[in-house]
């Protein structure tokens, strides 16, 4: 198969939490390249989801500098939000650099969590800054409405890591392989506003 059809495979075992249909998916993408630099990213969502190993361990060990490790921050500091551990989430997502314009999907999927689980002042501490995205988001939080698009599942960590290297893709010009990296992305989390524009 393609290495864009695996990812599919993957996608489709997340959806029915099938943890152990994602780990050989996984492995042949490994195996066979071409997407094998997102392998430990995901491996850490379904050890998250499937609960039989650390996540955080598994992204630690991602080497630094490589083409991984530029997606594995964020994605850390979404796992440790979503397994409540706020304090050192709101910090990972605070080291991801506030100037950052593409850090900015990841600041809200960490408060959109946050909020959801009544941490109100956490939210509201990473919603800081001029981005009229952060800017909007804060304004619905402080007038008490909900805030969308937390990432809290492995499906919806992939679509976000799809998205984010289909984006990163699409700054120089737009190739198939970020088209199908986007299209992919909204299988794995379809009611996603933003990988709808993406």
């Amino acid at each position: 198969l393609p290495a864009d059809a695996r990812l599919l495979i993957v996608i489709d075992a997340m959806a029915v939490n099938d943890w152990k249909s994602a780990r050989l998916a996984l492995d042949r993408i490994e195996e066979q390249g071409g997407y094998d630099f997102l392998v430990p990213i995901l491996r850490a969502w379904t050890q998250f989801a499937a609960r039989d190993a650390d996540p955080i361990t598994t992204l630690a060990a991602v080497p630094r500098g490589s083409l991984t490790s530029s997606y594995a921050g964020e994605h850390r500091a979404l796992i440790l939000i979503a397994s409540g551990k706020r304090a050192e989430g709101v910090a990972a997502v605070k080291a991801l650099g506030a100037r950052d314009a593409r850090m900015v999907p990841a600041r809200l999927a960490a408060a959109a969590k946050l909020y959801a689980v009544k941490d109100k002042e956490g939210a509201l501490e990473l919603l800081q800054g001029n981005d009229v995205a952060i800017a909007a988001a804060r304004a619905l939080v402080e007038a008490g409405k909900p805030l969308a698009g937390s990432i809290d599942t492995p499906a919806r960590g992939m679509g976000a890591l799809l998205a984010r290297v289909s984006g990163d893709l699409m700054r120089d010009r737009v190739s198939p392989v970020a088209l199908s990296l986007a299209r992919l992305a909204r299988i794995a989390d379809p009611r996603s506003e933003q990988l709808a524009i993406v």
